[in-house]
This record gives C-alpha cells, structure tokens and sequence, in this order.
C-alpha cells in the first residue's frame, strides 16, 4: 500500500499536546494566531495528567507571610543554586497569574469552608503553596486545558510522531513526522516551532513514565536543529515509585501522601529520615528524601523486595479518601492494597528531567530562530533538584509566551483586561489581518530581523517550495485540511474531553 503524504500549513507548530503544549496553544489562539497542535498520544491521556500532588503558588490563602520572593528563595536554595535566577523570578512572580487563568477556564480547586483556595504542605516549602485537585491534580488541569482548546476550536492532530525539524540556515520553518496508525507523512510548514514533548527519564527501566512517555523527542529534534542541551543529566528520582508488580513498577505514590502526615519506616519499623533531616523529616527535598531511602536499602535495612515503606494507615480514613483518592485507588487496584490499613512499599525512581534544551529565560527561544522550548523540554528553572509542584506552573508560566515569544499578547491592558472579564465561554475573535500582522512582526522572533530584506524574502521562498500556498490565513481553513488528514477512520479533530 503506497503512504500518502499531507502537507499542512501553520503560523505556529506545537510538538507535545500536554500541559505545557496546550497552554501555549491557548494563548496564542486567543491573541488571533493560527495554531496547530500535534502529540503522539491522545491529548486526554499526555503525561501532565499523572502529575498528582499540586501546583505551587505564593497565593497567601493558608500562610499569610507567605510571599513570591519567599518562593523564590526556596526554589533557588533547593536547587543546589544552579537554577537561572531570572526564570526563577519569572516563575515565581507569574505563578499566581497562572492559577487565576485555570479558575477562569473553570477548574475546581480544592478550597477551605471559606472558599479560599487550600493550599499544603510540599517538600522544602516554607509555607504551604501547593494547591490541589484531590491527588489528581495534573489530570484537573489537563481536562481544563482540553475543554478550553475546544472553545477556541484550535486544531490538534493526535497519534502523529514529529521525526525531524525542517531548518535552513539557522531558522526553522517546520517539521516531519508520520502518523502512529496509518503510517500517512505529514509536512507542516510554520513560521514557528514550540517543543513541548516533555523529557528522557523513561531511558531508565524503573520510571513514572509510561513506555511511549518522556522518551527524548524534544531534546534529539532540538539538537538536530542546531539547538543546545544544558544539565542533561540532572534528573530526579522520586522517592516514592510502587515496586510491585513489576508491568507498573516505578508508578508515583503522590508526595501528597507525604505532605498530609505519611511516615517512612525501614524495614527495622524505624522512622529513617530522622537521621538524615531530623528538621524536616518527610517533608525534605525529594532528592534528600530518595537518596535517605536508598541509603537505608543499601545497607541492609530495606525490605525483602528492596524498599522502605511508606505509612499513612494512622490518618483519619475520611483524611485519605478526600486527600489521597488516586493513591487509595491505585494501590487497590494494582495490589488490592488498602492504604487506610497497611502501609505502602516504596523505593527511589526516575521521575524528572530538570535539565533541557537550553532556552533564554525570558522567551524561552533557542539557538534555532523560531524555535521554542517550554515545560519539561526546557531548562532553566530546577538546577539541580526540582521542588514537588513546580513542573505543573512552570508550564502554566511560560506556555503564556513572554516579551520576544513566539506571538506575545501586545492588547493594550484594557482590551487584555475585557477577554478576561468575557470569561471561559467566550471565543475570542480571529482577525486575518491581524494575525498576518502578528505573523510578520511577531511569529518569528525579533532576531529575524536582523538579516536584510533580501535575505527575508529569499528564506520565503526556500520555506514553501513553487506551487506551495504557504501559512493558512484562516483558523477554520487549517481544521478542514487537518480534518481531511486524518480521514472519516478518524475522531473529530478537537472532540472529546476525557
């Protein structure tokens, strides 16, 4: 059977339809852009959705005193002081801004009886800053982010594998992949790229990645442009991956199970942490807290199948059921485990990929004209040890776009300040000739510019070949011809919610 090919045409290509895709995609369909989306796995199961314990933000409802530079400085100091100081900044200042945007797309945070947002304790926080769904967080977020997408109609190819980045003389204008099922070629010609396909932890064989998941794409297709790497092997182990059975061997027990009172024990029935951080106990940074555990298993004191246990059998049943629902549901489904009565067998896994494609911290663009990094595919914010919390607003944060991005939201505060006040329901308005203008100005990045007029016109040409029509001026043109694609064997492009 002869493989088709079919070409496609964007203003701005996101790789990776989780968290950090999707709400980059969301910001720049409603500033007017043409957006596509495009992921190897379904939008509804992407990674962002095992993410469980919270996201962080300086918000003040639990702890007053708490504040963003306070956040700051936690995040800093646990990172060993190798985080980029400006990203930290940028984070740590927009965090709240982020939270306000999931409320206005309509997620349900958990909330005290006051209907403050509730917020807990997390690993090396001073305060309590990390807000929560359940112990079901990411996966909140994650449906949040698709239903919004679907209001604004913006087009997303799933089950599609990007190969390789199409680069000319140092500027991307596009890339190759396949489809997963049939095997049909696409070529999508844009103006810019966002990689946001997540990291590379499933090279080891005990990891809360699933197989297809974190595999490396985002850092091989950024180096074959001509990107660099920065901090590759830093990579955090999560203290608490399930050892049985061994098909689901690495799946994350929340740090929420932690942050809500759990208690690690040795084999010896011996609270260890004691003798590593009598201070802060459980509630120490993840890499203190898993190399705390290895050290215990290396020496004798683990269990029989190499672990420690991790207890939160004294906490009230309705405490769990409330707090910890995924993590009851998990171990009961996978090892008929109930957690309200026996205590959980835990060891280290390879969780996090803190290091990344190297991104300047104020637009996260690359050594690639056009071509951006965000989320676990950057670098930048963790250095050497990533605080539980902050991966689900580092996305929300920069999948925003920032001064020079790949089409920076340039509203005027009152026009900026009316589409907040219209609310999830209302579609923003697509211009064609307003996104023309942002894709001259604005759709690649200002260092465009600093080639002469000829030059510019001569890496048109090179983009689309004769014949080609080039970007689709038209949101609703692009979903027709991605819609023919993916053929009537296909879901609609856009439909269904998890």
């Amino acid at each position: 059977m002869a493989v088709t090919e079919q070409r496609l045409a964007t203003m701005v290509l996101v790789i990776g339809t989780g968290g950090a895709g999707l709400r980059a995609a969301i910001e720049l369909a409603e500033a007017g852009v043409d957006v596509l989306a495009v992921g190897k796995r379904p939008k509804g199961d992407a990674h962002t959705a095992l993410a469980a314990g919270g996201i962080n933000a300086a918000l003040a409802t639990m702890d007053p005193e708490d504040s963003w530079q306070q956040y700051a400085a936690d995040t800093l100091k646990e990172s060993y002081l190798l985080a980029d100081p400006r990203t930290v900044e940028i984070v740590t200042q927009g965090a709240a801004r982020g939270i306000e945007d999931l409320e206005r797309y309509g997620m349900d945070f958990a909330r005290e009886e006051d209907g403050r947002i509730s917020q807990r304790f997390f690993g090396a926080h001073k305060f309590r800053r990390t807000a929560f769904a359940g112990d079901y967080t990411g996966l909140e977020i994650q449906r949040t982010l698709i239903r919004r997408a679907e209001q604004l109609d913006i087009p997303v190819l799933e089950g599609v594998y990007i190969t390789r980045l199409l680069v000319h003389e140092g500027a991307v204008f596009g890339a190759y992949g396949f489809d997963l099922t049939s095997g049909r070629r696409y070529v999508i010609h844009a103006d810019a790229v966002i990689l946001a396909a997540g990291g590379h932890t499933r090279i080891w064989r005990r990891t809360s990645s699933r197989r297809d998941e974190n595999t490396g794409d985002s850092f091989r297709l950024a180096v074959e442009a001509g990107a660099r790497l920065r901090d590759a092997e830093l990579v955090q182990f999560h203290p608490s991956g399930i050892i049985e059975p061994e098909n689901a061997a690495g799946t994350l027990v929340s740090e929420a199970a932690r942050g809500e009172g759990g208690i690690l024990r040795n084999a010896l029935g011996e609270r260890f942490m004691a003798r590593y951080d009598p201070e802060r106990m459980e509630l120490s940074t993840r890499d203190r807290v898993a190399l705390a555990a290895y050290t215990e298993i290396k020496e004798g004191r683990g269990t029989p199948n190499g672990g420690v246990w991790l207890d939160v059998s004294h906490l009230p049943r309705q405490t769990i059921m409330a707090r910890l629902p995924r993590v009851y549901q998990t171990l009961l489904d996978l090892q008929m485990l109930d957690i309200t009565r026996d205590p959980i067998e835990i060891a280290p896994t390879a969780h996090y990929s803190m290091g990344g494609v190297w991104v300047g911290p104020e637009d996260h663009s690359t050594d690639v004209r056009g071509l951006y990094a965000i989320g676990e595919a950057s670098s930048g914010l963790h250095g050497a040890n990533r605080l539980g919390g902050n991966s689900l607003i580092e996305l929300l944060v920069f999948g925003v776009g920032r001064r020079g991005g790949p089409c920076r939201d340039r509203r005027t505060p009152r026009r900026r300040r009316a589409r907040e006040r219209a609310g999830p329901a209302t579609r923003h308005p697509r211009h064609h000739d307003r996104a023309r203008r942002c894709r001259t100005r604005r759709g690649r990045p200002a260092r465009r510019a600093r080639g002469t007029r000829g030059d510019r016109e001569a890496h048109r040409g090179r983009r689309h070949p004769p014949g080609h029509r080039g970007p689709s001026g038209s949101g609703a043109r692009l979903r027709s011809q991605v819609g023919r694609a993916r053929g009537p064997g296909h879901p609609r492009i856009g439909a269904g919610a998890p």
